[in-house]
């Protein structure tokens, strides 16, 4: 009986864990803007296929550019981006270059925290 227990806990982890993993069917998706200040202003669009990676940089004046871009562009953008821009940041899942926020990290915990009880039950129960 515990081993089933266990066998559904895993199946549960599983599948939400794929449920958080990115989708790129399409291409990858990445926000949009040039010289901006709000995010708002961003846009998102799917980006060719050689570019995998999506790119946010901030400049000296406050204003952020979002983009598209590729692996090469990121290795090199300490050597050379780093004359325009005060910080470059490179990521690989869709929209994933949008303005920082808090609910991403809160969400997975709310999720995990029920299946983590039922994990412990399952253990102490047998």
């Amino acid at each position: 009986m515990l081993h089933r227990r266990v066998d559904v806990t895993a199946a549960l982890l599983l599948m939400l864990l794929l449920a958080q993993a990115p989708h790129t069917t399409d291409g990858l998706k990445c926000y949009i803007c040039n010289n901006c200040r709000k995010f708002e202003l961003s846009q998102s669009r799917t980006c060719p296929p050689e570019q995998d990676k999506c790119m946010k940089m901030d400049m000296e004046t406050g204003q952020v550019q979002r983009n598209c871009g590729t692996e090469t562009m990121c290795n090199n953008s300490d050597r050379e981006m780093r004359t325009r821009y005060t910080s470059v940041n490179c990521c690989s899942e869709d929209n994933c270059n949008k303005a920082a926020t808090a609910a991403s990290p809160l969400l997975s915990a709310a999720l995990l925290l029920p299946l983590h009880v039922l994990f412990v039950r399952c253990q102490f129960s047998a």
